[in-house]
């Protein structure tokens, strides 16, 4: 309509004012934004509706007063010329009286154009959540929702929970009078019903109170926790995951000046706590899996709730499940807390065969060198026991995994993988097989790469012990680990070819 009244006021006799009805036409063509159903306001320039609405507005008033103008004079020249006997002619032509109501129509035209700008104006101001907010949620009173959770029938307990997790989510104050008005009880009555509905808006309605530490720490006291860990045992995986959620807000509630953190903590891993999560790391969902696992690195952090996961098998088990996930997360929280473990009982971790392979498999499926640096650190507790070292040195993919972990050119990577093949070396037997398997090309690899001074020294020093004599090597002290590498040379000789066993008997030493 704009673009057929822009090119007849051509055939008018202000044939100029073209020149600004045919703008106005093309900025409400180009910026003018564009509705889906689906998508919302989309285009190039929906960012600026306001300034359109600003800018269309104020033009199509000004060309509303100008058509105005020129439509009055026209009319007044048609009313004085009079038009006698009907004859079109002067100012009474067509041309003329067609200007007249060409623009009379046309300032009509303008006007509505201005008017539905306005509106759009201020609808662009409105979101869909006001109009949701406004007309959608209408939340009866608290008192009727209880007495429907208490004593309603199955449809009307369900309806109350809904009702329930939705007044929880929506702000503090409905919170808190939820649970002035018994709330708690209610909600764990719920979350126990045989429908599976009720339960899932039940603990979607915990999980939300959760949040308020005051209402938590109620919540540990009543013993709700017991019901969230009973909870993990669900055939409903939404009721399981919900469930995990709820339990993961009470262990990672990061409050200093929260003085039941800890007590907290312990209500989780109480009773059959440990058993219930070991439960859903191996059957929940990959969201549930992941939440578990985080649970389990937040309770391993606690150093009294570690000792207690470290006396117990389950755990182990449970991480070493976690770590054959295809979520990376759920891995790196998985490792992160068998890590923590193996600082309290590095035999319980090594205990674990299957990890062993999961370990050494990690560099051949990811290319993550956060995970390879966990991994890494959790294979010296492997070498550095005699039995699961020989187990380590059988493994076919232990040269591979620890020339992957080589070339990442992380020193501290680097430095983990020397001291894991100087562990080989301790023990005639497995030194063997290591040389058999050429460990020394990936020591090899790392004095020609290394990340660091330090890094160079560990491999060159592994080296050094990878080559020397047997005799040699058993002449050496009952020394750790760390204390071997450190008297393999003093490391402002840089470059020291000096041997293994020097330190003890300086005429017995060989150079490679």
């Amino acid at each position: 309509m704009h673009f057929l009244t822009a090119c007849l006021t051509l055939l008018t006799v202000y044939w100029y004012s073209f020149s600004w009805t045919f703008p106005l036409f093309l900025i409400g063509v180009i910026f003018c934004p564009q509705f889906t159903r689906i998508g919302g306001y989309v285009g190039n320039y929906t960012h600026w509706k306001f300034v359109f609405c600003v800018v269309y507005a104020v033009g199509a008033m000004a060309t509303l007063g100008v058509s105005l103008y020129y439509s009055a004079v026209q009319w007044m020249s048609i009313v004085n010329h009079g038009c006698k006997d009907w004859v079109f002619v002067d100012d009474c032509s067509h041309k003329h009286v067609f200007t007249a109501i060409f623009f009379s129509f046309n300032a009509l035209l303008l006007l509505g154009a201005a008017i539905i700008v306005a509106i759009l104006f201020f609808n662009f101001r409105l979101q869909i959540g006001d109009y949701i907010e406004k007309f959608l949620v209408q939340e009866r009173d608290i008192e009727d929702v209880m007495k429907a959770a208490r004593n309603g029938k199955l449809k009307e307990k369900r309806t109350a929970a809904y009702e329930l997790a939705a007044m929880a989510a929506s702000g503090d104050d409905n919170k808190f009078r939820i649970v002035a008005e018994d709330g708690l009880d209610v909600l764990l009555s719920l979350a126990l019903s045989s429908d599976d509905s009720t339960q899932e808006h039940a603990v979607e309605a915990i999980e939300e109170l959760l949040i308020i530490p005051s209402i938590q720490d109620n919540f540990v006291e009543m013993g709700g926790v017991k019901t969230l860990t009973a909870l993990l045992r669900s055939e409903n995986s939404k009721v399981m995951q919900e469930a995990a959620s709820a339990l993961y807000t009470i262990v990672s509630e990061s409050d200093e000046h929260n003085e039941h953190k800890g007590s907290n903590q312990s209500a989780v891993v109480a009773d059959h706590g440990i058993d219930d999560l070991a439960y859903a790391s191996n059957q929940g969902t990959i969201y549930c899996q992941r939440t578990v696992a985080s649970i389990f690195l937040e309770l391993a952090f606690n150093r009294d709730i570690r000792a207690q996961l470290a006396s117990r098998n389950i755990p182990a088990q449970a991480m070493t499940h976690l770590c054959r996930s295809n979520d990376p997360e759920t891995q790196r929280y998985a490792l992160q807390t068998l890590e923590l473990l193996a600082i309290e009982s590095s035999d319980m971790i090594c205990a674990q065969e299957e990890l062993l392979d999961i370990l050494l498999e990690l560099p051949l499926k990811t290319m993550d060198e956060k995970l390879y640096l966990i991994a890494g650190k959790i294979l010296l507790y492997y070498a550095e026991n005699k039995d699961t070292c020989k187990q380590l040195v059988e493994n076919p993919s232990l040269k591979e995994s620890l020339t992957i972990f080589a070339r990442t050119q992380n020193a501290v990577l680097q430095k983990v993988v020397a001291k894991v093949i100087f562990c080989t070396t301790e023990h005639k037997g497995i030194k063997s097989k290591a040389k058999q398997i050429r460990l020394d090309k990936v020591l090899g690899y790392i004095r020609d790469n290394a990340a660091d001074r330090e890094a160079w020294d560990m491999a060159d020093q592994g080296l050094q012990a990878m080559n020397c004599d047997d005799d040699n090597l058993s002449t050496l002290p009952t020394l750790s680990t760390l204390e071997k590498l450190n008297k393999m040379g003093s490391k402002e000789q840089f470059g020291s070819k000096t041997s293994l066993g020097s330190d003890v008997k300086p005429s017995g030493s060989s150079s490679d």
